[in-house]
């Protein structure tokens, strides 16, 4: 018998989340199990090592864990002699979002869409990102507020979140909405128009640029001025600016080209 935090279920199926800086995720969708009281259907598989690991397969009958708020994970799989198992499970070569190549990093264990910016699942990521709490905190911007604003075609970058206030008729109409919770985001919106550099630099989401880093990268600039005049400069961040960034303590090369990388692509 299992403890409380334990159960056996089938996998039904095997599939991918893709994360804003374009790590894949597998993903086991699982026949429904109550495990403590909570309906499990998810399981995250962490990564493809893993899944070669555990040699874990579709229709494979498994017992999956969840311990506390922790997301369910597979612990093993339960082999029967008399059940044939599908094939192994192969990673992908391109995104099974964009179809953008996959590319792997020698250093991590993950695989990673290279359609940083055409990336549908990365856009939206990233949007989700920069209203969150730990970035701009605007309230009323959601997962799932995020989700329907971006299939209405009402934002598809940064910028399209502080024109929303003019587009009271049709947002007001949509399903779940109306003027009283648009006008209340739009306050929430207005409210954090004006936030530290840190907090910007970290709310774009911009891969290995933490808190830490974009309190790090901030330092560097004098004021948001100054900042967005770097954004204004051709080819990316200046010799100077990029020269300063590697003498502040702690922030390093990988960092500083992912930012610098940032700012030199356009739209």
């Amino acid at each position: 018998k299992f403890s409380a935090e334990k159960a056996k279920t089938l996998i039904k199926d095997i599939d991918f989340q893709v994360g804003r800086t374009g790590s894949i995720t597998p993903v086991a969708r699982l026949e429904s199990v109550n495990i403590g009281g909570v309906i499990i259907s998810n399981a995250t598989l962490h990564n493809f090592d893993e899944i070669q690991k555990k040699d874990i397969r579709e229709g494979d009958s498994i017992i999956v864990e969840r311990a506390g708020d922790v997301i369910p994970h597979i612990i093993k799989v339960i082999k029967f002699k008399e059940k044939k198992r599908k094939d192994s499970y192969k990673a992908p070569n391109n995104c099974p979002v964009c179809g953008s190549k996959i590319v792997i990093d020698e250093d991590e264990v993950v695989i990673r869409c290279s359609g940083t910016y055409q990336c549908e699942a990365q856009i939206i990521g990233r949007l989700k990102h920069y209203v969150s709490r730990n970035a701009l905190d605007i309230d009323g911007l959601g997962d799932k507020q995020i989700n329907l604003l971006y299939k209405e075609g009402f934002i598809e970058k940064y910028s399209d979140i502080y024109s929303l206030k003019y587009k009271s008729n049709e947002i007001s109409s949509l399903e779940g909405w109306g003027d009283l919770s648009f006008n209340n985001l739009v306050t929430a919106i207005e409210d954090k128009r004006r936030v530290s550099l840190s907090k910007l630099i970290y709310a774009l989401g911009i891969r290995f640029v933490g808190e830490k880093n974009a309190k790090a990268i901030s330092s560097v600039f004098k004021n948001t001025k100054h900042f967005v005049k770097e954004l204004n400069v051709k080819g990316g961040l200046s010799n100077s600016v990029i020269e300063q960034m590697k003498n502040v303590d702690g922030l390093g090369p990988k960092a500083i080209y992912s930012f610098n990388e940032y700012l030199n692509y356009k739209d």
